[in-house]
């Protein structure tokens, strides 16, 4: 009787921290793709729009020229802006606009672009600020961003003449 008391125990253990490791599991997961969603950034494809919104916010546009077959495009997007970091930094202080090439070639030529990926800054009254060509680490993004706009905690401060 002794042993079979033992292995119900044994089982019942064993239940018990599968049990709480699920669940805490589940809690965890759901944390963090919340904290995830509440910094993801929403791009903008519509270039009239996305202007429209940073001349009535003040906030100066993010463009993300892209191509559908630009392997260095997307590991951008998932490496770099998917960083919580750069995504906090990005919906702060600016209006993120995914720009696809191939299909906004008017936009591409006024804006002046060799290669994707590149990244460009440019203010409300429609001026580049910055343009760089190229992958972008976290670093990187991160050392370039905060050239046009630092952000802090409280709100934002705009840097209005940053260089290329």
């Amino acid at each position: 009787m002794q042993k079979s008391f033992s292995l119900v125990t044994l089982l019942s253990t064993i239940t018990t921290c599968i049990s709480f490791v699920v669940v805490n599991d589940l809690t965890a997961t759901e944390i963090s793709e919340d904290a995830v969603k509440a910094e993801r950034l929403e791009w903008s494809t519509d270039f009239r729009k996305a202007a429209k919104e940073s001349a009535r916010t003040k906030k100066p546009m993010l463009l993300h020229l892209t191509a559908p077959w630009c392997g260095f495009c997307h590991k951008m997007v998932k490496e770099t802006y998917s960083d919580q970091r750069i995504s906090s930094h990005v919906n702060k202080c600016f209006i993120p606009v995914s720009v696809n090439v191939e299909t906004n070639e008017r936009l591409v030529g006024v804006i002046g672009i060799e290669g994707v990926p590149t990244t460009v800054v440019i203010t409300p009254d429609l001026h580049i600020v910055q343009k760089v060509a190229g992958f972008q680490t976290v670093a990187e993004l991160e050392k370039n961003l905060d050239k046009v706009c630092t952000h802090k905690d409280e709100g934002k401060e705009q840097v209005d003449d940053a260089g290329e």
